[in-house]
């Protein structure tokens, strides 16, 4: 824990570690994170994402689709100093 307080680069490179956990997907942000770098973790222990992008088959599918058809508005806020998503544009 120490060495994560000191160099936060270290927790960025580890953090995935938590977030694909079932403990990890009690937390909010951890069920919008997809490393590309470790997938398989992701498609194991996303408990949201997968099934929401249709990466996952469920019987669920349409009910989905049909629900996010019928939004009129998204909104999704990001910065260039949250340090999460790269590009912050994304």
């Amino acid at each position: 824990e120490f060495l994560r307080l000191i160099f936060p680069q270290f927790i960025k490179e580890t953090v995935f570690e938590l977030f694909y956990s079932r403990m990890g997907q009690s937390v909010s942000i951890a069920n919008y994170w997809n490393d590309p770098h470790h997938q398989d973790l992701y498609y194991k222990y996303s408990d949201y994402l997968p099934y929401v992008n249709n990466e996952i088959d469920t019987s669920y599918e349409k009910s989905y689709r049909r629900n996010f058809l019928k939004l009129e508005k998204l909104i999704l806020i990001g910065g260039p100093d949250d340090g999460v998503i790269t590009p912050w544009q994304s």
